[in-house]
């Protein structure tokens, strides 16, 4: 029954329509009018799940069509559609759109439709698309007929009912037509054919990389093999520290032997404090002619410029001449042939006899005049080999003064060589001192415990002959006597005291020999031999030589990483983290803390190694940061630094195509940052 009344319902509205635009009764309605008609008789046509409790019916619109929404809102006052009221919903994004029974898309957002037709799928929602071109995500599609000039739709059932919507047989009378399935299959399986084709391409892209992978699982395997080998030179290192050990305790066997070379590298550094001192003095001189060099070499540059400028001008005027020359050349020959077709030419009309007379006496002239130009070619030639003299004089003049200044430039570069060397000869003096004092103290405690140990074995050796003495007859008698002698000389205690002294040498032999271990390696003199070294082991050994400096005041902070040797000139490298080590110490003033930092790095393909030096001072002031690599430049008082260090650690991390950096804040401390290649001669170039 309810269906009748619809078919009523609807067979009245066409007739009405019909009146209309027969009797013209009113105005031919716009397209927003005809598609929200026919979006409300939609809704008629249609049955959805639960269809008779609906409490409020909910039509969406997503696009920017305002005219069909206004249309749209007319109906939503004056209508209702499934005994329930209309409610109409603008969704201006995709992710807004929420579940409604009818959701209309505007011809603008056509090329969406596949999204939303997958975000409303399954929801019971009617998709209302308008000119929509993807045929295979509609459900009803607005269409334009030509001919008919009439807006009409497309109806896709298989979408419909795959969203639980019923299709009562009226909704075709309202001007739809069916979509073609067959062709929708066809699009669908060219489509799959596509998504084939990716899956194809993205099979490829699998294999290659399952590829790649097996390649990695096979380096891994190598490197595994790598560090198996790599373990077992552990293991042969671990041996070969066992039989060092052993070695070291023959050492400590030698302990006089080793106080009389001590003695003698004491005087040693005595005598090379004098030389340090003598080559100060020297040094102080050689700046001074340095800068006296500087000034005579900046005055012949001045002369080079101005003779070379000069020189320029000659050459120019040269050239102007040359070309006046060659103008004067052309135009005496333009002049020849013009006198010589004049005597042709007079030949002709006058008689042969004037002829002959006119032609000697222009001949004549013409000699004249062209003797007086060679004469000017002459004084003109003559003029150019002077010219020529003075150019061939100033250039002998100008190899004179090329090869003073290169030999003025191969001074200053000795001079800077020399430089250089009394840097690190001042810098080894400074600490001089500290060594002595470091290596003062486990002599003292050796000496101090040779002397308490000398005094109490002769205690031992009186108690030990009077054991030597114990007959048959007298032991009893002796015993005695003996026990009385060990009461006296407080034998229980002469044994803990001869461990304690046992010890206090051990520990000063073996701080004695660290500190000349440290000497060793730091001082060693190898700059033009490249080695494999450990890093850490020359950090130490420079920590070794500031020791003395920073012992009561500063604490070292290391947080050494797992770092591989690295090629390089080792003494070098001492000299750059003894500058910049020595400079830390400087700025702190009262108690702080300097953080060594280093780290194995691998960016770009090039490996290398990372050490952080910072220290609690009071840091760099930010006018004078990027000064502080500049030769001479120092902020410390007369006497105390040359300004060179850190201009030569500049120079000697480039040598080894390496990386130098500072960050510092006045107040906070200062950072240097150095990068260093793990091989010089083939990274960093």
């Amino acid at each position: 029954m309810r269906t009748f009344y619809k078919y009523i319902l609807f067979i009245i509205f066409t007739i009405f329509l019909s009146l209309l635009h027969s009797k013209k009764m009113v105005a031919q309605p716009t397209d927003a009018k005809v598609k929200s008609i026919l979006i409300y008789n939609f809704t008629k046509n249609i049955i959805w799940e639960n269809d008779e409790n609906i409490d409020k019916f909910l039509i969406g619109i997503y696009g920017d069509d305002d005219e069909i929404k206004k249309e749209l809102k007319i109906i939503e006052k004056i209508k209702k559609t499934k005994s329930a009221p209309i409610e109409i919903i603008n969704f201006n994004n995709i992710n807004d759109i929420t579940k409604t029974h009818v959701l209309f898309v505007t011809s603008d957002k056509g090329l969406e439709v596949e999204r939303i037709f997958k975000k409303i799928s399954k929801n019971n929602t009617l998709l209302i698309t308008d000119r929509c071109d993807i045929k295979n995500y509609v459900m009803l599609n607005f269409i334009y007929n030509e001919a008919e000039k009439k807006i009409k739709f497309e109806i896709n059932k298989p979408n419909i009912m795959n969203e639980g919507l019923t299709i009562l047989p009226s909704l075709i009378l309202l001007g739809g037509t069916e979509l073609d399935v067959a062709d929708l299959f066809k699009d669908t399986e060219k489509s799959l054919d596509d998504e084939k084709e990716k899956v194809k391409i993205q099979q490829d892209i699998l294999n290659a990389q399952s590829a790649q992978l097996e390649k990695q699982k096979s380096d891994i395997e190598k490197q595994n093999i790598e560090i198996a080998n790599q373990q077992k030179e552990i293991e042969q290192q671990r041996t070969d520290i066992e039989r060092q050990k052993q070695e070291y305790n023959k050492l400590l066997e030698d302990i006089s032997v080793q106080q009389k070379l001590l003695d003698q590298k004491t005087a040693i550094l005595d005598n090379q404090v004098k030389q340090i001192i003598q080559q100060d003095e020297r040094m102080q001189i050689q700046e001074k002619n340095i800068k006296i060099q500087d000034s005579i070499v900046l005055a012949r540059n001045k002369l080079m410029e101005k003779q070379t400028k000069e020189i320029a001008e000659h050459q120019e005027k040269i050239k102007k001449q040359k070309i006046t020359l060659s103008t004067q050349s052309s135009k005496i020959e333009t002049q020849k042939g013009i006198i010589y077709l004049s005597i042709g030419f007079i030949c002709v009309f006058l008689i042969m006899m004037f002829l002959i007379y006119r032609g000697f006496r222009a001949k004549k002239k013409i000699n004249a005049v062209l003797e007086q130009k060679n004469i000017a070619i002459n004084r003109q030639n003559e003029e150019i080999k002077i010219q020529s003299d003075k150019l061939n004089k100033t250039n002998i003049l100008l190899e004179e003064e090329k090869r003073l200044v290169e030999k003025t430039l191969t001074d200053l570069q000795a001079a800077q060589t020399q430089l250089v060397n009394s840097e690190k000869m001042a810098s080894l003096g400074q600490l001089t001192a500290g060594v002595a004092h470091e290596i003062n103290n486990p002599v003292n405690y050796i000496l101090g415990g040779i002397t308490s140990l000398d005094a109490d074995f002769k205690d031992m050796i009186e108690i030990i002959t009077e054991y030597d003495k114990i007959t048959t007859e007298n032991v009893t008698d002796k015993l005695a006597e003996i026990g009385t002698l060990k009461k006296k000389l407080q034998y229980n205690e002469l044994i803990g005291e001869i461990g304690k002294l046992t010890g206090s040498i051990k520990k000063g032999a073996l701080q004695s020999a660290g500190i000349v271990k440290g000497l060793r390696i730091f001082s060693r003199l190898d700059e033009d031999v490249l080695k494999f070294t450990d890093v850490h082991e020359n950090i130490d050994s420079t920590l070794v030589m500031l020791h003395n400096k920073y012992k009561n005041y500063v604490e070292i902070i290391k947080d050494y990483g797992d770092i591989p040797q690295i090629e390089c000139f080792p003494g070098k490298l001492n000299q750059v983290y003894m500058n910049i080590l020595n400079n830390a110490i400087q700025a702190i003033k009262g108690k702080g803390k300097i953080f060594i930092l280093t780290r194995s790095i691998d960016e770009n393909g090039i490996k290398e190694v990372l050490i952080k030096i910072r220290d609690t001072g009071i840091g760099i002031p930010e006018n004078i940061k990027n000064k502080i690599f500049d030769p001479f430049f120092t902020t410390k008082d007369v006497g105390e630094g040359t300004g060179l260090g850190l201009s030569i650690s500049l120079g000697i991390i480039k040598n080894h195509h390496g990386k130098i950096e500072v960050e510092s804040k006045q107040g906070e401390g200062t950072e240097f940052t150095i990068r260093l290649p793990i091989r010089r001669n083939k990274q960093n170039k």
